[in-house]
C-alpha cells in the first residue's frame, strides 16, 4: 500500500487535520474523530493526572445513563398524572435521540475547529444537568418535551469528546481497557437509572425522580475543569473555510461509504440500537400492564436484567 501526501488537498480543511494522505487513491482526513477509530498516535510517557480524567469521564457517564431511563422508569406514573397517551410519553425518549444524534457531529466540528473540549465539555454537562431537573417543576407536557430533548444536547457535546480525550491521555496498547471500562458505566447507569427511578417515582412522586441527577451532574460539569487536555499544549491546527471542511467532510463520508464491512457493521448496530432502545424504553410498561406486575417492581426487574446483559 503506497501512501503519500495529497496533491489536491494542499491547505488543512477548515483546522479538520494536520495532514492529509492518499490510500490506494482515496484520501484519508486524519482528525481529531478519525483518531479514535485509527489509533495512531505515537507511544508516549504517562500522562499526569490520566486516571483522575478517566474517574471523572466515567462518573458523569454514568450520571448521564441513570438520567436517561428515569422516564422510562416513571412512563406510567407520568402519563397518569398528566392525562398523556402512550405516544406522547414516548417521544420522551424518541426527542431526546433525534436531538442527541444531530447535537453529536455539531460538537465534533466545534472540537476539530480547535474549540476547548474542556469548555464543549463543561456546557454540555451543565445544560445536560439543568434540563434534567426541568420535568420536576414544569406544569405541561410540551415544556417537559423541550426540556428532554435539551438534555440530547448536552449528552451530545460529552458523548462525542469523551472517548477521544481518553484516547488521547491514554497509549493504544491501553485503550481498549480503558474504553471497556468507561463503557461499562452504560449498563450499569441505565440499570441505576430503572431501578432508583422507578422506586423513587413510587415513593416519592414521578417529579422527584427527575432530581436524581441534578446536584451529581452540576459537580461534575464542574469537576470538567480539573482534567487535564493534551491537546492544550499542542499547536493549534490552522483554520479554513467553510468550503474545504465541506469538501473534506463530504470525500471521508463518500470514502466510508464505499467500505461495505463499515456500511454493514454501522447497519447493524443502527438495528441492535433500534431493538434494544424500545426495550428499553416499554419492558417495564409491558410488564406492568401485560403481567400485572406493579411498575416500581417492574423497573427493579428490568434495572436487574440491564445490568446482568452489559456485564455477560
Amino acid at each position: 500500500m503506497k501512501l503519500r501526501h495529497s496533491d489536491n488537498l494542499s491547505d488543512p480543511p477548515f483546522g479538520l487535520s494536520e495532514h492529509s494522505v492518499r490510500v490506494d487513491g482515496d484520501v484519508k482526513i486524519e482528525n481529531e474523530s478519525t483518531k479514535l477509530i485509527s489509533g495512531a498516535s505515537d507511544e508516549a510517557a504517562p500522562i499526569k493526572g490520566r486516571w483522575w480524567a478517566f474517574s471523572v469521564l466515567v462518573a458523569i457517564n454514568l450520571l448521564c445513563y441513570i438520567d436517561r431511563f428515569v422516564p422510562s422508569a416513571a412512563k406510567d406514573y407520568i402519563k397518569k398524572d398528566l392525562h398523556l397517551t402512550d405516544t406522547q410519553t414516548g417521544a420522551f425518549y424518541t426527542g431526546f435521540i433525534l436531538v442527541y444524534t444531530l447535537a453529536n457531529p455539531v460538537f465534533a466540528l466545534l472540537s476539530d475547529r480547535g474549540y476547548s473540549r474542556r469548555l464543549l465539555m463543561f456546557i454540555g454537562v451543565s445544560v445536560w444537568a439543568l434540563a434534567s431537573a426541568l420535568p420536576a417543576v414544569l406544569p405541561q407536557y410540551a415544556p417537559m418535551l423541550v426540556a428532554r430533548c435539551l438534555v440530547g444536547v448536552g449528552e451530545g457535546s460529552y458523548a462525542v469528546l469523551a472517548p477521544v480525550l481518553l484516547c488521547d491521555l491514554f497509549a493504544p496498547a491501553m485503550r481498549n481497557r480503558v474504553l471497556g471500562c468507561f463503557y461499562i458505566a452504560i449498563p450499569v447507569g441505565s440499570a441505576i437509572g430503572f431501578l432508583a427511578g422507578g422506586i423513587v417515582a413510587d415513593k416519592l412522586g414521578w417529579r422527584a425522580a427527575f432530581l436524581l441527577c441534578v446536584g451529581p451532574g452540576l459537580v461534575m460539569s464542574a469537576l470538567v475543569w480539573t482534567i487535564r487536555d493534551p491537546r492544550a499544549s499542542r499547536p493549534a491546527a490552522p483554520g479554513g473555510s467553510w468550503r474545504q471542511f465541506a469538501r473534506a467532510t463530504w470525500q471521508v463520508l463518500r470514502s466510508l461509504g464505499r467500505n461495505g464491512q463499515y456500511v454493514a457493521a454501522v447497519g447493524g448496530y443502527c438495528l441492535v440500537a433500534f431493538a434494544t432502545g424500545g426495550m428499553a424504553d416499554w419492558l417495564s410498561v409491558y410488564l406492568a400492564r401485560v403481567a400485572q406486575v406493579d411498575s416500581g417492581t417492574a423497573s427493579v426487574v428490568v434495572g436487574g436484567a440491564t445490568a446482568l446483559g452489559g456485564f455477560l
